[in-house]
């Protein structure tokens, strides 16, 4: 009865008045590098919420499981570019919190409006972003267009279920191309093929200093992601790595987030403590090393095939040290993934990580792989607004999940 059930759910099409659950993702492309930004969407209703109008006929009479693809040119779904929306201000009207006194204006980087005094209209409240693109001694010039703004874009709607429902009547209105926007995708674009001011004489600080084979001396085994982040995680890695791989598990602990089915021959483990690293069901070998103390990696060239960085590259003192030698160790064509999220250890975090905004540290990890070069094939992944499971510790602070994205490239 219940496989019966099940197959009814797949048969109900999409009209006016049914409910999607589904996966929006938005696909662009700037300077070689490849992105995909994707945000689950519990509720969609035809009715109710906008969509472009071509997309709309496409969604009518499709099914669960379907996928909708449409390409926009830039301007067709997100607004284009506004050369009205450039303004230039002093260095003066800049209103950091007093607390944070490092803060500063740098070209490439994204602020809030709120953080500028002297603007109409603009109040201390107001989180819209904007960006840098030129300054002088005293003078900034701030792009205040949207991230994606002037960019050609693909919309992919992965339909996951659908639902038949009364009319919808009430409820918040979605508009579609707004939601999948919101919050960040674009910013990790750089600005006109000029480097971001991601460094400067304190970026690499950190609240503490001490040697970090101190930190780690005592195990955590607390998971670094919720149990529906972790699943995503581990469905990435299972699209991106390939059967008897040699894999380099960098800055490794009880978890590697590799899938339960992956075939490997080797799985290595490099990490701060030996009894997470022991306890972890997926290394073959391990060995405890301190990246900051000494960024060169104890292996041979071309010694694997992949090596992965999970959650782990905001604490390292010189990242672009420690890419260059994860290239020295892969074999030609290997693969090195990078992925991370906003959770962190406040102690041992670097300063620059904690002060951007998050699609922006993906920007700066493709400029940190960029600057160690010998990579090809540049992409990036996110993933925002999963369902928080109903048990995990931190539903309270945030009915969402823990987002992913991950930046990936191969040796050349």
């Amino acid at each position: 009865m219940d496989s019966e059930k099940n197959e009814d759910r797949f048969k109900v099409k999409v009209t006016k008045t049914t409910l999607i659950q589904a996966r929006g993702t938005l696909v662009w492309e700037e300077n070689g590098v490849l992105h995909r930004d994707a945000c689950h969407l519990p509720k969609l209703n035809l009715w109710r919420d906008l969509f472009p109008p071509e997309l709309e006929q496409k969604l009518l009479g499709a099914e669960a499981g379907e996928k909708i693809e449409m390409t926009f040119p830039a301007g067709n779904l997100i607004p284009d570019h506004d050369p009205a929306k450039i303004f230039k201000v002093y260095s003066g009207q800049f209103d950091f919190n007093e607390e944070d006194p490092f803060i500063e204006p740098k070209l490439g980087l994204f602020y809030r409006l709120g953080c500028l005094t002297g603007m109409s209209g603009v109040f201390r409240s107001d989180l819209r972003p904007f960006r840098i693109i030129d300054q002088d001694a005293n003078q900034i010039w701030i792009d205040c267009n949207p991230p994606l703004a002037g960019r050609d874009l693909m919309l992919e709607l992965d339909l996951e279920t659908i639902s038949a429902s009364q009319q919808e009547r009430g409820g918040q209105c979605i508009d579609l191309a707004s939601k999948l926007s919101e919050g960040g995708p674009g910013m990790q674009a750089g600005l006109n093929g000029l480097k971001t001011e991601f460094n400067s004489g304190k970026s690499y600080f950190r609240e503490d200093e001490d040697n970090d084979l101190n930190f780690y001396q005592k195990p955590r085994l607390l998971p670094h992601l919720d149990i529906g982040a972790r699943a995503e995680l581990e469905g990435l890695y299972a699209r991106l790595l390939t059967k008897s791989n040699r894999i380099l598990d960098l800055m490794s602990s009880w978890q590697s987030h590799l899938p339960q089915n992956l075939e490997t021959s080797t799985v290595v483990g490099l990490g701060m403590n030996r009894e997470e690293l022991r306890l972890n069901p997926k290394l073959d070998q391990n060995l405890v090393h301190d990246l900051n103390q000494d960024p060169e990696l104890p292996f041979e060239d071309q010694t694997f095939d992949t090596v992965l960085c999970s959650l782990s590259i905001e604490y390292l003192l010189e990242p672009v040290k420690m890419l260059e030698e994860a290239r020295r160790i892969l074999v030609p064509g290997g693969l090195l993934l990078i992925s991370f999220s906003n959770r962190w250890f406040p102690p041992k975090v670097i300063r620059i990580w904690t002060e951007l905004q998050e699609f922006e540290r993906t920007g700066m990890v493709l400029q940190w792989l960029k600057e160690a070069s010998g990579f090809h094939t540049l992409e990036t992944f996110s993933l925002r607004e999963l369902p928080r499971p109903e048990d995990d510790r931190y539903r309270k602070l945030s009915p969402f999940s823990d987002p992913i994205y991950a930046v990936w490239a191969y040796k050349a």
